[in-house]
């Protein structure tokens, strides 16, 4: 067995200093993070859940592909649990097939409103995207009957700040499951 050196003393509690100091430094950061109420509250949050319902609204609901294209980076990845990974043309490709296609039985999308959370991303102090998750119900429209609600699933978004614009960079789409029979009122 080696003797224990002064030097050696010295990187030990060294090292236990630094550990102890990023511990704390790290419960110190997590117990100043908003609550969740307070997040809610927040000028970002109010602002993701406002792109969050015009994506949807503009994207989905009204199948506005022009806006739909600018809306979704180049690069855009989706990943649906049960449609399997999609790049950006699969995507595009499958919103016109899949949702687009008959105006007399539209799919619907509908946010579960206190389900969603942001979580702000930062690069040296500056917000450069956000992280946003959340519940979504599907229905089906058609014209003079009540919406028919088709199932729900969780949702999870990747969105980054390019030039002043929220550009969705990626998505999963995860935990489908077909609705009980349930009616909601007309629109």
């Amino acid at each position: 067995m080696k003797p224990i050196t002064a030097a050696t003393l010295c990187l030990s509690g060294f090292v236990f200093l630094f550990s102890s100091a990023a511990f704390c430094a790290d419960a110190e950061i997590k117990n100043t993070q908003p609550t969740t109420e307070e997040a809610k509250k927040s000028s970002l949050f109010q602002t993701m859940r406002e792109q969050d319902r015009n994506f949807f609204e503009q994207a989905f609901n009204q199948c506005n592909l022009e806006y739909l294209e600018k809306a979704i980076a180049k690069d855009f990845r989706m990943y649906h649990d049960k449609g399997g990974p999609q790049d950006r043309a699969q995507f595009l490709h499958n919103v016109k097939q899949n949702i687009c296609a008959n105006p007399n039985k539209k799919p619907i999308r509908k946010l579960e409103e206190n389900s969603l959370q942001l979580f702000p991303l930062y690069n040296d102090n500056q917000l450069y995207g956000a992280i946003q998750t959340g519940i979504h119900h599907f229905y089906i429209r058609e014209s003079n009957k009540s919406d028919v609600h088709t199932g729900t699933a969780n949702f999870t978004h990747i969105y980054l700040l390019e030039n002043g614009q929220w550009i969705l960079k990626e998505a999963l789409s995860y935990d489908h499951t077909a609705a009980r029979k349930i009616e909601t009122k007309a629109r």
